[in-house]
């Protein structure tokens, strides 16, 4: 397996043999690997955070136990050393994704000292600290190939369990209340009347529908990474069920935008995996078969979906956003604060983001997302020299998972949590997993990219603007 760092000797031209090879000098971007232990307790938190043990398990003595807080202290004790490492001026300037989280992580109190609100500077700075720490300790533990592959694993496994434990909860088989479907009124029909939905949903944080389709999205090519796996022989083909069980999932979620969050990530998988012109005409031949499978549902129903119901009601959400951020442009009206102003959230990750913090908040948010979908481009680009065969093969279902919750975001409100930093956690390690020969240019954080993600921000908020005034 390819280590996290094997650095080839240096030769040096007409001197002699004895001298021609010298020790390779200690990279000092990179951190220590991290302790074994440390990165088991990791997996730990990450089965905990999915999957939500206390919530599945209908006991009132356990429900509303934080496991989740212990256990993530518990990693943090022992991998501290590694989150300690990431620290350094001189590693945080080659890592310009983990330098975007911190920008958020101080924009966030920012957006509330600047209306001299301090006590809630300091609440909400703790609040995502915590988010930040599993970052840290995502990027400081996983440092090889091999990891990466069994946190994938876990994360995969966890989705489809609680999969699994609402589709049974969805179809009567068991009661469990902390995953009960929801019940609602669906939107108009061709004659007028209207018909009751009931959507699955997930626990904890992935209680809403939306949401855990969105997570269903991610997951789903985590699952097709699996069928590629030739060691594993004819036995890969039982991949299929739980990636069908996840599929049908998205189906009973009733989710529009997780739908379309699928769509992408299936087309980006194929884009990476066959190049862009055999990937594309894949895309072309499945992802309408994709969305055929969704027909008379109401996620297949996209014609009006800017014009009446949720589609139109999320896009006065956004007008609402973009009226926010012209009053507070630099710090935003505050961290949590869009329901206050609007009467929900944003419904968009991102003008939430920049409407909350401002273009200080917003631009690193989207800057991190960005960053982090252009490094699987570049990696795409650079496939061929990828050194870790593994590395190569996942390159693309990373990039599919990433794209599908990215997606996801333009409709939902996900800015903030753990599943989130672990999508960008995965774009700042997976370029020093796949190390390609001869090696790419290292990315820094400098002034020429943060004018770049400024000018990504000024695009995205204007594009946004067109689409709200067009659409009303």
């Amino acid at each position: 397996m390819t280590p996290a760092f094997s650095p080839k000797p240096v030769r040096y031209v007409g001197r002699p043999a004895a001298a021609a090879v010298l020790p390779a000098p200690v990279p000092v971007a990179v951190p220590a690997a991290g302790n074994a232990f440390a990165f088991g307790f990791f997996l730990l938190v990450n089965f905990v955070l999915f999957v939500r043990p206390t919530e599945l398990i209908p006991d009132p003595v356990v429900y509303g136990f934080d496991l989740y807080q212990y256990v993530i202290l518990a990693c943090l004790a022992l991998g501290f050393p590694t989150v300690l490492a990431q620290l350094r001026p001189d590693v945080l300037e080659k890592r310009p994704i983990t330098v975007c989280v911190f920008g958020l992580l101080f924009a966030i109190p920012l957006s509330h000292l600047a209306r001299f609100a301090p006590l809630q500077a300091g609440k909400f700075f703790v609040e995502y600290l915590k988010v930040v720490v599993y970052y840290l300790l995502f990027v400081g533990l996983v440092t090889t190939t091999a990891r990466l592959r069994t946190l994938l694993n876990v994360v995969f496994c966890s989705v489809v369990v609680v999969a699994a434990a609402a589709l049974l909860q969805y179809h009567g088989v068991i009661t469990l209340p902390t995953i009960s479907a929801v019940k609602e009124l669906g939107e108009p029909q061709t004659y007028g009347e209207t018909v009751d939905v009931t959507r699955l949903r997930g626990t904890g944080i992935f209680r809403d529908p939306n949401d855990f389709c969105v997570l269903l999205a991610m997951a789903i090519p985590l699952g097709l990474y699996r069928l590629t796996d030739r060691a594993a022989g004819p036995l890969r083909v039982l991949w299929l069920a739980p990636v069908a069980l996840l599929g049908y999932g998205v189906l009973c979620t009733y989710s529009r935008g997780g739908l379309l969050a699928l769509i992408v990530g299936v087309g980006v998988v194929l884009v990476l995996r066959f190049g862009k012109r055999v990937g594309v005409a894949l895309a072309v031949l499945l992802v309408p078969a994709l969305v055929l499978a969704f027909v008379g549902s109401r996620q297949g129903s996209f014609s009006d979906a800017t014009a009446t119901g949720t589609g139109h009601d999320r896009i006065q959400l956004w007008s609402s956003g973009l009226v926010m951020l012209r009053e507070s442009p630099v710090f935003g009206v505050g961290h949590d604060e869009y329901g206050t102003h609007a009467g929900q959230v944003a419904h968009n990750s991102y003008l939430h983001t920049f409407a909350e913090t401002g273009l200080f908040g917003g631009t690193f948010f989207l800057g991190a997302c960005f960053l982090t979908m252009r490094r699987f481009y570049r990696l795409r680009r650079d496939a061929a020299v990828i050194e870790d065969p593994e590395a190569r093969r996942l390159v693309p279902f990373l990039g599919g998972a990433c794209a599908a919750y990215c997606a996801g975001m333009m409709t939902l409100t996900l800015s903030t949590l753990v599943p989130t930093a672990m999508i960008l956690a995965v774009g700042e390690v997976t370029p020093r997993l796949a190390r390609t020969d001869p090696e790419s240019p290292e990315e820094r954080f400098d002034l020429r990219l943060l004018g770049l993600l400024f000018g990504l921000a000024v695009v995205f908020l204007v594009g946004l603007h067109v689409f709200v005034r067009l659409s009303l």
